[in-house]
């Protein structure tokens, strides 16, 4: 009987290990995963408890039985083997559950342990070197090293205890959230039993901790209830709301995690949970207030939707758009809170469904009244009273704006559309006026003022007697007076072409059309600086001719000195001169003369100058600077008289045909002169 059961327990020990091994060589178990092991392992030792289980159901049959006797059956002989394959199990089953306790770490990055990763690592290589076949329980090799692993495993879990409490060894610092999470990670990690040891009482120090961190959340709330810190672009409300949930949160999180430990929250220290009670219900009060004092001033807030929609300040007469920057922080406010899942007041939801429209409201009237103001800059001062009716009829347009509507009418729309066609139109008219003089009357005037009547280089003697006013009539006959015409005339042409274009705009039936006062004004206005222009020119012109005839260094006239019947005279002579001169100046005042002149003048004029269409002549010659030049001028040449005859009479050329020429000859050896 013992050598049958022998037998048996032998092939079980054998069909054991083939399906621990799984059909492979006993150096290849290390291949395996632990897990996998560990279940096989643990499927053998059930294998061996059930198969002694029926030993013992069959050895109590046979006592029961008449004459039954087991004694013949030594289990010390027969089961040997088997309890030593067993313990053998045994320690394969804790030495891979270690392995596999400690092959999570691999898997976790938490920094700072692949120090301890590594020696494990190592710890494990030096054994598999040692141990070829596991399952060769006959040999207490395995008994020594196993030992010899357990107490570098011990070693190693000494250092973990120390890499743990190095990691949580400030808290506060590190935060009670945290600090929770890592220690989940660690958890999830560190499995073996005295390390949960260890993270439970780091658990416990962290809500110790905790605790502290729930009065400096309630002196924080404190000390910044009536001022708390909000980001910039965050609403009052919404920020005062969000900071008491920045708070909540922090001790709430916590405090979920905590809550799962009931022997933590049943202990005999209720103070952190009454402190955290009352905090909570602090800050839920904190936001209920605010949340119900800014419901209440909703109304308050809106109010200024029933204002106009334009106003005018009477300080600076400058036009506004009129909407209350509070609509808008009322509007952030209520997007805010609604991101935060807070329920908002009804009229707050029909505002914030109305932002849109009141943004692109006042971007329209904001652009209406930029381009007013765009317009008035940009209209000439000279053009302004032109303009007066068309900015009356701007004006009456506009202003329902600032009587009538508010920002809940419902044709708002209509009238923006309105408004903004009429400036559009109104913007082109003072556009094509802005172009009409300046390249169509203020160019003109600028290139008669720059004309030149008479031009003088004064490097020489240029001029005869004879040729200087025919060469100033030629050239103002030629060239400038054809030129003046011309231009006056395209002046005069452009002013009644802006005159027909300010007319020809339709206004209102109830707005009074442009005057004859203001275009009569505006006429004026141009043809007064034509004459300027031209009495400018002329003034010049005369001035150059001054400036030439009394310069000494380069003289505007060439003469000549002849001798005629024994006497020194001048040629031309200064009558022949002056009246070069004279010709000169009529030929420079022959410009104003032909310059028809379309305005009116103030004086009357007599019977004569009445019968003839009246120059612009009529208005240079009454300039006192011009009467002044002309004087001088006519009389610049006799006055040069006395000085010119007397010059000629120091010249002495007589004793040139009274003297005896002999004598004089022979006076001159007798001094007997010298070639120096």
């Amino acid at each position: 009987m013992n050598a049958l059961l022998s037998h048996v327990t032998g092939r079980l020990i054998v069909a054991l290990q083939e399906y621990i091994l799984g059909g492979r060589y006993a150096g290849d178990l290390w291949e395996d995963s632990p897990t996998e092991i560990i279940h096989r392992v643990q499927m053998c030792i059930r294998v061996k408890e059930t198969y002694m289980g029926c030993y013992r159901q069959m050895n109590e049959k046979l006592k029961s039985l008449p004459r039954g006797d087991c004694s013949c059956v030594d289990e010390h002989v027969v089961f040997q083997r088997l309890d030593l394959f067993n313990r053998r199990l045994s320690k394969l089953a804790e030495l891979f559950l270690t392995i596999s306790q400690f092959s999570v770490l691999e898997k976790s990055k938490i920094e700072g342990i692949e120090g301890i990763l590594k020696d494990f690592k190592s710890l494990v290589f030096n054994f598999k070197m040692k141990q070829k076949d596991l399952l060769d329980f006959r040999k207490n090799k395995f008994d020594r090293d196993l030992v010899e692993f357990n107490v570098r495993i011990n070693e190693l879990e000494d250092n973990m205890l120390s890499f743990i409490d190095k990691s949580f060894e400030s808290v506060s610092a590190k935060g009670i959230k945290a600090s929770l999470a890592l220690l989940d990670r660690f958890r999830a990690v560190f499995t073996r039993e005295n390390l949960g040891i260890k993270l439970d009482e780091v658990y416990q120090s962290i809500y110790s901790a905790y605790g502290g961190e729930l009065e400096r959340t309630l002196e924080l709330y404190e000390q910044q209830k009536e001022n708390p810190p909000i980001p910039r672009h965050i609403p009052i409300v919404a920020g005062n709301i969000m900071w008491a949930r920045l708070l909540l949160d922090r001790i709430e999180a916590p405090m979920l995690i905590f809550e799962k430990d009931f022997q933590v929250l049943n202990s005999k220290d209720k103070k952190v949970v009454k402190l955290y009670n009352r905090i909570v219900r602090t800050l839920v009060a904190f936001e209920y207030l605010w949340i119900e004092a800014w419901s209440k001033s909703i109304d308050a807030a809106r109010a200024p939707l029933h204002a106009t929609l334009l106003v005018r300040n009477p300080k600076d007469d400058q036009m506004y758009v009129n909407l209350d920057k509070e609509i808008f922080t009322l509007i952030r406010e209520a997007k805010t809170l609604e991101r935060m899942d807070i329920d908002i007041p009804e009229p707050a939801k029909i505002l914030l469904l109305q932002e849109e429209k009141y943004k692109e409201y006042y971007g329209e009237l904001q652009a209406i009244v930029d381009s007013y103001e765009e317009i008035v800059e940009e209209v000439i001062p000279v053009t302004a009273m032109l303009l007066q009716p068309h900015f009356v009829d701007i004006e009456q347009k506009i202003r329902p704006g600032m009587v009538t509507l508010c920002w809940t009418s419902m044709n708002i729309r209509s009238y923006i559309q309105h408004v903004s066609e009429s400036l559009a139109a109104l913007k082109q008219l003072v556009v094509s006026i802005n172009d009409v003089v300046e390249n169509r009357i203020e160019l003109h005037l600028r290139a008669m003022s720059r004309c030149s009547f008479a031009n003088f280089s004064g490097d020489s003697a240029q001029f005869d007697g004879e040729n200087l006013a025919r060469q100033i009539e030629d050239h103002v006959s030629s060239n400038v007076i054809p030129d003046f015409q011309s231009r006056v005339i395209e002046v005069h042409k452009a002013v009644q072409d802006l005159v027909d274009m300010v007319r020809a705009r339709d206004l209102h039936q109830s707005i009074e059309p442009l005057s004859e006062e203001a275009i009569a004004n505006f006429l004026d206005h141009y043809q007064y600086f034509l004459r300027q222009v031209i009495l400018h020119a002329t003034m010049r012109a005369l001035n150059n001719v001054k400036e030439c005839l009394f310069c000494y260094n380069h003289p505007l006239f060439s003469a000549s000195v002849e001798i005629q019947r024994g006497k020194l005279v001048l040629h031309p002579d200064l009558p022949e001169i002056q009246q070069c001169v004279n010709g000169a100046v009529k030929a420079i005042l022959s410009v104003s003369d032909s310059i028809e002149d379309y305005g009116h003048f103030e004086d009357e004029m007599d019977d004569e100058s009445e019968e003839r269409q009246p120059t612009v002549f009529d208005y240079v010659s009454r300039d006192l600077d011009v009467v002044r030049l002309v004087l001088l001028l006519s009389g610049s040449v006799k006055a040069a008289k006395a000085d010119t005859e007397a010059h000629l009479a120091s010249f002495d050329f007589e004793s040139l045909w009274t003297a005896d020429k002999d004598a004089e000859y022979a006076a001159f050896e007798e001094s007997k002169p010298r070639c120096v």
